[in-house]
């Protein structure tokens, strides 16, 4: 259901190779009748595809907002959830823009023109994006998961059984990295 995390070292790999893929062709093609059908934009063009970007976190963040308020969650718990999915479409231009920057200077061509070191190379853009991904993250995340963390446990609340009130933050981390030092050795998900 889920990729490798060693795609995740862009904003495209995070949400289109490591994240679930469960309703991306649904809204992909909800977003593609939309931009192309009903607004009738060139196919392809930059603003076709930054549309159908933001069309898709769009869907994303209602889908999001339809299941808190079903769930009987209060709006205030989760209002940033559509400021959190849009702001992936300014983040996937930003992302682009850099990347196109990088091929117009030709540094990497000047630099790496006989060929040698290629691996380094890749090496150091994937630790760039990883470090660009997970920077983007953290900037946005809070406006999604802030308020949702607000939310009480128990039965009155969204988590009905709190692990961490039990084992205290401690436990709870440790618990994390001894399962990722277990799927890392144990199952061999490196996915890097």
């Amino acid at each position: 259901m889920f990729g490798g995390m060693g795609d995740a070292y862009t904003l495209r790999g995070f949400w289109g190779k490591f994240w679930h893929q469960l309703l991306r062709w649904s809204y992909t093609s909800v977003s593609n009748h939309f931009t192309r059908r009903i607004l009738r934009l060139r196919h392809p063009s930059l603003i076709e595809r930054y549309a159908n970007i933001l069309t898709i976190f769009i869907l994303s963040g209602l889908g999001h907002v339809l299941v808190f308020a079903g769930s009987g969650i209060p709006m205030a718990e989760w209002s940033g959830s559509m400021l959190f999915f849009c702001s992936f479409a300014a983040g996937f231009m930003t992302e682009d823009g850099v990347q196109e920057l990088w091929r117009r200077t030709g540094i990497e061509k000047r630099l790496f023109a006989d060929g040698r070191n290629a691996r380094g190379l890749s090496l150091f853009k994937r630790i760039v994006g990883w470090v660009w991904v997970l920077g983007f993250l953290s900037v946005v995340s809070p406006f999604f998961c802030y308020p949702m963390s607000r939310v009480p446990t128990g039965k009155e609340g969204m988590v009905p059984y709190s692990v961490v009130e039990r084992v205290g933050v401690e436990g709870a981390l440790g618990t994390v990295v001894a399962g990722g030092v277990g799927l890392w050795f144990g199952l061999e998900a490196r996915g890097v």
